[in-house]
């Protein structure tokens, strides 16, 4: 099976999961955590944007949210999502996931890319 074919299976099953969890993507916080500069270019409808690179205001807003809730977190390769979910972790947040890339994002959620 080649890398492509796995990764679309992946995101496939990712999007069953995230239709299944809480049954509404009202339950769900999609989280942005590019500058706001690459958040303007494009993002996904419906997410917000939590810079993770300015670290005192993820902090602050990490600390303004329920740990209960779960998250989606999404960057440019997913590197700084997975610096970011480490972090939330390290707080209690319990459902934290990194789907990658924005690109990744949208198949893994279903929702679209806008400017």
């Amino acid at each position: 099976m080649t890398k492509r074919v796995l990764c679309v299976l992946m995101a496939l099953l990712g999007a069953i999961a995230f239709a299944g969890c809480g049954g509404s993507d009202d339950a769900v916080v999609l989280v942005d955590v590019r500058t706001p500069e690459e958040f303007t270019e494009a993002h996904l409808a419906g997410a917000i944007n939590v810079n993770w690179q300015d670290v005192e205001g993820f902090a602050r807003w990490a600390a303004a949210q329920n740990p209960a809730d779960e998250f989606v977190l999404y960057c440019r390769t997913g590197n700084r999502a997975e610096e970011a979910l480490t972090f939330l972790a390290s707080l209690g947040f319990e459902h934290v996931t990194n789907v990658g890339s924005l690109e990744s994002a949208a198949l893994y959620t279903g929702h679209n890319i806008v400017p």
